[in-house]
């Protein structure tokens, strides 16, 4: 597998999102707009968790950088507002790769992350323990093995 766009997105349970065309926007701007339209389409006003979808060199490939720096220069901002607002009560992200957990740590509090690893990835338990270890020093909860 390479980083970027993929051929068939359905050979990866990707489902097709006719209507629409997807875009890949984590500025502030960004943020607010598809919080806005996510409510919109759900009917409500509010949510319980807004994450951050699909970022990371997995699915970007080489814009992944400029996609992190968004991220980090404003769309953390928008989602922090949104939290203290009162309108989402957690935020994270929604990833098929570690890495870009531990990138995002140092971008600001992060309540969750659903890290979904791809079919044949394997993982070595460093991350673990890596995620162990600074969740310890933040003082919030650490993964547990079953």
């Amino acid at each position: 597998m390479k980083p970027g766009a993929v051929d068939v997105p359905s050979d990866y349970g990707m489902v097709d999102p006719l209507p629409f065309h997807p875009v890949y926007d984590y500025s502030y701007d960004g943020i607010m707009r598809s919080f806005e339209d996510g409510l919109q389409r759900l009917g409500l006003d509010y949510i319980d968790i807004l994450l951050v979808h699909d970022i990371g060199k997995f699915q970007h490939g080489d814009e992944n950088e400029r996609h992190l720096k968004d991220l980090s220069n404003s769309g953390f901002k928008a989602m922090d507002e949104l939290k203290n607002n009162g309108v989402i009560k957690a935020i994270g992200l929604g990833v098929n790769e570690n890495q870009v957990c531990l990138d995002a740590l140092e971008i600001g509090y992060w309540d969750v992350f659903l890290l979904v690893t791809v079919e044949g990835e394997a993982s070595s338990g460093k991350e673990l323990v890596t995620f162990t270890q600074l969740g310890a020093k933040r003082k919030i909860l650490s993964p547990t093995l079953s």
